[in-house]
């Protein structure tokens, strides 16, 4: 009996997944392939490790710590479930508008010494988190633009600019000083910039990049990205803005007070999703199906 119990028990601490294996893991309704990257003991508690992941096609930063019983082995039922929650999603009706509860993040504790080495650096970066709702959004249109070849109609009603200016309005009739609404409108004025550089060289899928040149290559005048672009690709800048972060060597305190804004950011974008992101889409022009490539869903990266 006693050697039945110690066969049990050391069954139950063994662990499932090692460093490098992949993987997917069940978030938000939602399921991804994930690479292990680090794996915890099991604790006393639960008797199971903890694994730290990366997202396969996320930015490092939404690398995070997951429990084993939200992960799924690599083999194709995974695969199959994995899909078919995605199915689902893409035919939801209803945009869910709850905010996560992501305030706590900016009060975290400070790590063990045994995993500060690891997690200090992730402090600012863990707040650049989008919305379960708002990553819905994001494959909706990659399904829409990379695999039904189509492109948004522009430009948009709600322009970069116009929802950002919405926003800081918003921010400024809350706010008590003026301080805020100068770092408010200091990061307004970084994001229209960035956006206007970032827009043609990693923010355009390849189906996209025609009309683009249409407007801004073969017209004598061409407006400001920010003038012409919406909700859409603002929320693929956002997606994006851990690493240029990181890119620029952003100093510490400049990267959390940008990690705050982009969550505060990111809130307003799903409490007016129905507003802002457009359900109007066109076909592609004939000229423009010659687009092709190894790599024709990905984002361009020039």
């Amino acid at each position: 009996m006693a050697a039945c119990s110690t066969e049990t028990m050391e069954g139950e601490a063994q662990k499932k997944f090692t460093t490098g294996d992949k993987a997917y893991v069940k978030k938000d309704s939602m399921m991804y392939e994930i690479v292990i990257q680090q794996v915890a003991e099991p604790t006393v508690a639960n008797g199971t490790a903890r694994y730290f992941v990366h997202y396969v096609s996320w930015n490092e930063s939404f690398d995070e710590w997951v429990e084993e019983l939200d992960l799924y082995p690599f083999n194709a039922e995974s695969q199959q479930l994995m899909n078919d929650l995605r199915q689902q999603a893409l035919t939801e009706k209803d945009t869910e508008n709850s905010v996560p509860e992501q305030e706590n993040q900016l009060k975290r504790k400070r790590p063990s010494k045994e995993t500060e080495k690891r997690e200090e650096p992730l402090d600012a970066y863990s707040l650049f988190n989008i919305p379960g709702s708002l990553k819905r959004q994001l494959m909706d249109e990659w399904e829409t633009v990379t695999r039904e070849k189509m492109t948004l109609t522009l430009p948009r009603e709600y322009t970069v600019r116009r929802i950002l200016e919405i926003w800081a309005t918003t921010k400024s009739k809350q706010s008590d000083s003026n301080k805020d609404d100068s770092t408010v409108q200091e990061f307004v004025n970084g994001i229209f910039e960035l956006f206007n550089i970032s827009l043609g060289k990693m923010l355009l899928y390849r189906y996209e990049r025609p009309q683009h040149n249409q407007i801004f290559h073969e017209n004598e005048s061409p407006p400001e990205p920010i003038d012409v672009y919406g909700a859409e690709h603002l929320l693929r800048l956002f997606v994006k803005l851990p690493g240029l972060v990181r890119h620029l060597q952003v100093p510490e305190e400049a990267v959390l007070n940008i990690a705050q804004k982009s969550y505060e950011m990111l809130r307003f974008l799903q409490k007016n999703s129905r507003k802002f992101f457009s359900p109007q889409y066109e076909p592609l022009k004939s000229q423009d199906d010659s687009v092709q490539g190894e790599n024709e869903d990905d984002m361009d990266e020039e």
